[in-house]
């Protein structure tokens, strides 16, 4: 009976770490971004291994998509609700290269 009580304690405790996980790459201006997010983390590195955003994960899913039409991947949080697919802009990822006359 002890055997059953701590195995069904065993797969609920699994159940509940089980989160939502994500892991989506993404090519900006030629450069890799590779972005993970679970209910623990969310980060982006790029090809280097270097973190180039780090964020509580605080919200639902995330996505790259060109939020302004420039060329470059902007991400998208979705913060979750009852709207389907309603994501708020976080960060753009701007062209450094840009020559200022």
């Amino acid at each position: 009976m002890r055997r059953l009580f701590f195995t069904t304690v065993f797969f609920f405790l699994i159940f509940l770490t089980q989160g939502q996980q994500a892991t989506k790459t993404v090519t900006i201006d030629g450069k890799r971004f590779t972005a993970h997010h679970d209910q623990w983390d969310f980060w982006i590195i790029n090809s280097k291994k270097d973190t180039v955003v780090k964020l509580e994960p605080a919200f639902m899913d995330f996505k790259f998509s060109d939020f302004n039409k420039d060329g470059y991947k902007d991400l998208m949080l979705d913060l979750g609700g009852n709207i389907p697919d309603n994501y708020r802009l976080f960060l753009m990822f701007l062209n450094i290269r840009r020559s200022v006359k």
